[in-house]
């Protein structure tokens, strides 16, 4: 029994420290030899009891733990020699009396962790787990195995233990299960369970999860969403994980999603993982080929395809190009001794490298004498270009001329690296630039680029578009061969040959007369020669000349739409020159009326590029591209594209214009003579007109143009253009409904839009002001089968409240729009005291900071807490409203001991109490918002509680769906508009003399 004891010394000693544990390893196999198996088993296991379950209320204990550690050693160490067969867990052990075993203690302990982990403190639940694991590692470690038996048990008890409340046993389980899954199971339970649980709201737990997860084709691309989560070091796990993988395994659009979010991701220690181990390890599976890795990078399906796979390539190169060997970039090109890649040898990976190594070189002072080293003269590779580009011709399919285009592209970006100071080269680079936009099939991109090398030419606009023009016109009318008429030729000459004819006939008949038969015998042969001339000529002869002629199908109208285009788009273009005029109106204006939608948008583009740039034409022009919009409105069928392009037109026309291009009186001038509808659509154009569209097309079905006049209002309020109520609050309910979701990027531009306003744009408080009643009788009052049900009140209540908050406005920090919110809550509370909104208009006056030394607002707000008592009879309205007057009287004790009493009878309101009401009064009835039936439409009586405030999670748990950056800054939005600092001090004239009238009429 002394001996047995020596068990619990043992274990009592090794909990101190893990130093000695081998020492007292060695110990207790010298007991465990010399006792019977069952009596050392029971003191064991009643140690173990100990370890588990002592002090499990504390958090963490670290001798438990040095215990447990050292449990999991012993019994994994056990083992005979004699024999390789496993032994069953304990209790079969025993009823086999089996005297040779290997890993005995590791199944007995396994079977009793199994039959306590349902204990319920959670920390020894933790402990259970925890020494499962410890034992499985053990055994991994030495290369052992378990029954399978016991296996089956361990991964039914843990699964269960995966959905544990405590994450810290949560992290157990899974750790636990990774080394009993089944990655090559595609219905492994679980792979499974893991993939359910990456959606846990604990970070450690989904690290924890990729941490241990098996890869397969079913958990990668599981995976590579988690490269997007909101914790850092879940993305950096994720990133991690996915490292481990050959290259080979991910498809071209995976690697690419991991290497553009991997690269943008906020997280320096994100981003640096993905520039020195994950790149080194792909660049590693090609053995150091950058041309290799670029391939395996590239998707060109089409030309959206090409132009992500452009971005990611130049930034993985310039990575490489600032942490790699100089040296060894240079020597990847395989350039000749004329520094230039042997023709029909060149691949797209190749010019791309060559470029960006290029720019690379020139962009930093200490290398770029290595560009003389890459690039040759600029004339020699000016034919280079044209010798390449003569493969147009054979190509056969679309892929082939996609690629040639992709090609082109990367050697015109070389020439921009080039020094345009030789004059041959500059004469040799102009005629390669003119003879390609001439022949060539070129995309818009190249076009582009051509156009923006020709300006660095032609620094001066008036040479650069006389170039274009020039380049345009032989376009247009090329110059021919093209073969004589007739009648202009052949006619003459035939005549002429007829008329020697004659002549030959007549004397040979008169040499016959007079019997000079040899002279005849000359004339015949002469007339023979005339005839066959004659024959020759109306069979076989033809003659051309060179002329012009004009050509106006697809594909010359597209490219010259091209052209003008991407001439307009230059920044150095301030105003219109004479030629684009004339061109606009003998070319341009004739090919808005084109039956051809890609021949129509181009036109309507390259349109709305001239009235940027001349704001007379934008005034004369402004009503064609508001048709579209107003056929949207009346109409129900209506070309998307071109609604698309319309309200990106009207849209920057209004932000570089201003609201003046639109005629006063609602009506603008035609400036066209060209209608694309049927019908013409007498209606005036205002600027209430397009704000109607634009709301209309929030709620509109195509994803593209609701985000497009998302964005389209965003920019036009930040800018000041437009200012509604109505239309803000409908931003707000959309913000806040559900069912928008999916509109990730219209969301983004609305967090942006809603911390920008208030602070920045003059006169948005009032607008604030006037949208916070319309806003939340909406969300209260929506119907059942509205998505907005859904919403939480009282996060919408809290967004209005910070969204007006005080003090938070750049331009005057004084001013407080809370006191005009609270005097319209008030009249509309005494107006209708039995409807379902009092409620929440009571909370929000709560809410409200409306400290103010006002006496004249607070003696009114005093009446309407005294209407209040009066009209209302529910008690849980009665409460709110003594609430209210309780904190209305804390606020004024304390505006009292700060006054200054000099200003003591002076007004702070920014607009009169009664302006401001009657206001709001006459605008009530018309403010309606859809599907939100603001006019009181439902009344089912508010029984002390309002319809909503049950929602338990805040509006930034509702919307997941949205950028990290957005929720963030929408989690910040606390901020408040008032009139600019130039209104202000006529604002506070007109405050004293309303005052002063006010108190007149209370007297």
């Amino acid at each position: 029994m002394t001996s047995i004891r020596k068990i619990s010394e043992v274990l009592g000693n090794v909990q101190e420290s893990t130093v000695n544990h081998q020492k007292y390893l060695i110990i207790l196999k010298k007991v465990y030899e010399k006792h019977k198996f069952d009596d050392f088993v029971a003191e064991f296991v009643r140690c173990i009891k100990h370890f588990l379950f002592e002090d499990i209320l504390k958090n963490q204990n670290h001798f438990a733990d040095n215990g447990l550690e050292f449990c999991a050693m012993f019994s994994t160490s056990l083992k005979k020699d004699n024999t390789e067969q496993f032994i069953c867990p304990f209790l079969k052990s025993i009823i086999l009396k089996v005297l040779e075993v290997r890993f005995v203690l590791c199944h007995v302990i396994c079977k009793l962790l199994l039959l306590l982990q349902l204990h319920n403190v959670s920390q020894a639940r933790y402990r259970v787990c925890l020494h499962i694991n410890q034992l499985l590692q053990q055994v991994n470690k030495k290369d052992g195995h378990i029954d399978a038996e016991i296996y089956e048990n361990i991964k039914e008890v843990m699964l269960e233990r995966m959905q544990d409340v405590k994450s810290t046993v949560q992290i157990q389980a899974i750790e636990i299960l990774g080394s009993l899954q089944d990655s090559e199971n595609p219905n492994d339970p679980i792979i499974n369970a893991y993939m359910k649980c990456l959606c846990d709201r604990n970070a450690q737990v989904r690290k924890t999860i990729i941490r241990c997860i098996g890869l397969n084709a079913n958990t990668i691309p599981v995976l590579i969403k988690r490269c997007f989560d909101i914790d850092e070091s879940v993305r950096r796990s994720a990133f991690e994980k996915l490292s481990e993988l050959p290259i080979h395994v991910l498809k071209i659009e995976q690697r690419q999603y991991i290497l553009e979010n991997g690269l943008k991701d906020k997280s320096e220690k994100v981003q640096s993982f993905i520039q020195k181990t994950l790149l080194s390890r792909w660049l590693s599976s090609y053995d150091g080929n950058y041309f290799q890795l670029i391939c395996a990078l590239k998707l060109d399906a089409d030309e959206r395809d090409w132009k992500q796979s452009v971005k990611i390539v130049e930034n993985i190169l310039n990575i490489f190009f600032r942490s790699g060997d100089l040296k060894n970039m240079l020597e990847m090109l395989p350039l000749g001794s004329d520094k230039l890649i042997t023709a029909n040898e060149e691949k797209w990976e190749q010019l791309i490298y060559w470029r960006c190594l290029s720019s690379f070189l020139q962009q930093n002072e200490n290398t770029i004498d290595y560009l003389e080293d890459i690039l040759p003269e600029l004339s020699s590779f000016c034919k280079y270009i044209q010798r390449v580009d003569k493969r147009r011709y054979t190509c056969t399919n679309e892929f082939d001329i996609l690629l040639h285009g992709q090609i082109m592209y990367e050697l015109l970006k070389i020439i921009e690296m080039f020094d345009f100071s030789d004059e041959m080269g500059r004469i040799n680079l102009h005629k390669l630039i003119k003879d390609m936009l001439t022949e060539a099939e070129l995309s818009y991109d190249n076009v582009s680029l051509m156009v923006k090398i020709l300006e660095q030419l032609y620094p001066s606009t008036e040479e650069r578009t006389a170039e274009v023009i020039d380049i345009i016109s032989e376009i247009r009318n090329p110059l021919v061969k093209q073969q004589l008429p007739d009648y202009i030729i052949r006619h003459q000459k035939i005549a002429k040959f007829r008329v020697e004819l004659n002549i030959a006939v007549d004397k040979q008949e008169q040499v016959i007369e007079k019997g000079d038969f040899k002279s005849a015998e000359e004339l015949q042969r002469k007339i023979d020669e005339i005839k066959t001339k004659i024959k020759w000529m109306n069979e076989e002869h033809r003659e051309f000349r060179e002329v012009r002629i004009a050509k106006n199908d697809i594909r010359t109208s597209l490219k010259c739409l091209n052209i003008l285009i991407a001439l307009l788009s230059s920044s150095t273009i301030k105003t219109l020159p004479a030629a684009i005029k004339t061109l606009q109106d003998e070319f341009v204006q004739p090919l808005l009326i084109s039956p051809l939608p890609e021949i129509y948008l181009k036109a309507m583009h390259l349109y709305g590029l001239v009235c940027i740039v001349d704001k007379t034409m934008a005034q004369m022009s402004v009503g064609f591209f508001c048709e579209p919009l107003l056929s949207y409105k009346y109409m129900a069928i209506h070309d998307e594209q071109r609604i698309l392009l319309a309200i990106s037109c009207i849209t920057d026309l209004l932000l570089l214009h201003g609201r003046n291009i639109l005629e006063p009186d609602g009506r603008n001038k035609p400036g066209l003579n060209c209608s694309t509808s049927e019908t013409d659509l007498s209606v005036p154009i205002c600027m209430t007109s397009i704000i109607e569209v634009f709301s209309k097309m929030l709620d509109d079905t195509s994803p593209k143009i609701r985000e497009r006049s998302c964005e389209a209002i965003v920019k036009l309020m930040l800018r000041g253009v437009i200012s509604s109520p109505i239309l803000l609050s409908k931003l707000i309910l959309k913000w806040f409904n559900p069912a928008t979701a999916k509109d990730v990027r219209s969301r983004q531009l609305l967090g942006c839009l809603f911390i920008e306003y208030v602070t920045e744009v003059p006169g948005s408080l009032k607008i604030v002001e006037d949208s916070f009643i319309p806003t939340l009788t909406s969300v209260v009052e929506a119907p059942r089968y509205s998505p907005l049900a859904s919403v939480s009140i009282d996060s919408t209540l809290k967004f209005l409240i910070e969204l007006s908050r005080p003090g938070r406005n750049k331009c005057n920090k004084k001013l407080n729009p809370h006191i005009n919110i609270s005097l319209l809550l008030c009249r509309e509370i005494c107006n209708k005291p039995n409807n379902n909104c009092a409620l929440i208009y009571l909370k929000a006056l709560v809410m409200l900071d409306t400290p103010t030394n006002d006496e004249i607002v607070l003696g009114q707000i005093r009446k309407y807490i005294d209407s209040m008592f009066k009209l209302i009879k529910d008690k849980t309205l009665l409460i709110y409203v003594r609430k209210y007057k309780n904190k209305l009287e804390s606020d004024m004790e304390q505006t009292i001991s700060t006054i200054d009493p000099k200003t003591a009878n002076t007004s702070v309101m920014s607009k009169s109490m009664e302006s401001n009401l009657n206001e709001y009064s006459a605008k009530k009835p018309k403010q309606t918002v859809k599907n939100g039936k603001y006019n009181n439409s439902k009344n089912n009586g508010h029984n002390g509680t309002v319809r909503g405030s049950g929602h338990e999670n805040d509006r930034c748990q509702t919307v997941n769906s949205l950028d990290r950056t957005s929720v963030s800054a929408c989690n910040n939005v606390a901020s408040s508009q008032i009139a600019s600092l130039e209104t202000e001090h006529t604002e506070l004239e007109n405050n004293v003399n309303c005052t002063l009238q006010t108190e007149k009429s209370i007297k």
